[in-house]
């Protein structure tokens, strides 16, 4: 994949997934974020970036919509819509869940499906970039940045879509 990696949490799908079926009842507080990943799905339609989706994330985001919104979401996204590997040859899923274990301790995350799917992007995915619209989850990770690099060997600049896009027009990535 030529362009500069980044993998989306199933929260940025499920948020447009949301707006696509429902837009008058879209939250406005995420109105901002749901137009940069928008204008991100353009970008890597220009061969700018590459958006890759965890199989873990499409799997919660099926839970979570039906196969009319599913199709939406695919629809929108076109050509940017990839799933990551499913299949980790097994020292890569060693370290997989050495890093989710840590991760999940650092982050209090109980059920460890957001710090294992961050893991995957990151190691499966090769992606320097995770985007989510989870702001809790954001913020935590920030805040405890240098413990996750120090202990976790994770190193994976997590942002909002808006931070992301942002930061992209600012030349910073």
């Amino acid at each position: 994949m030529s362009g500069t990696r980044i993998a989306v949490d199933n929260s940025v799908l499920s948020d447009l997934g949301n707006y696509l079926t429902n837009p008058d009842k879209f939250p406005t507080n995420k109105m901002n974020d749901l137009r940069a990943f928008e204008e991100i799905i353009q970008l890597d339609h220009e061969g700018i970036f590459k958006i890759g989706i965890p199989a873990s994330t499409t799997f919660i985001e099926a839970q979570q919509a039906g196969g009319d919104k599913r199709d939406l979401i695919k629809e929108k996204m076109g050509s940017a819509w990839r799933i990551l590997p499913v299949v980790v040859p097994p020292e890569i899923s060693q370290e997989i869940d050495q890093k989710s274990k840590c991760l999940q301790r650092i982050m209090q995350d109980k059920n460890g499906a957001d710090s294992r799917n961050l893991i995957v992007s990151t190691v499966v995915g090769h992606t320097p970039y995770y985007l989510t619209t989870d702001y809790k989850y954001i913020r935590q990770f920030k805040a405890q940045i240098e413990r996750i690099k120090a202990n976790c060997k994770v190193y994976i600049c997590i942002l909002s879509p808006s931070e992301f896009l942002r930061m992209y027009k600012n030349g910073e990535i």
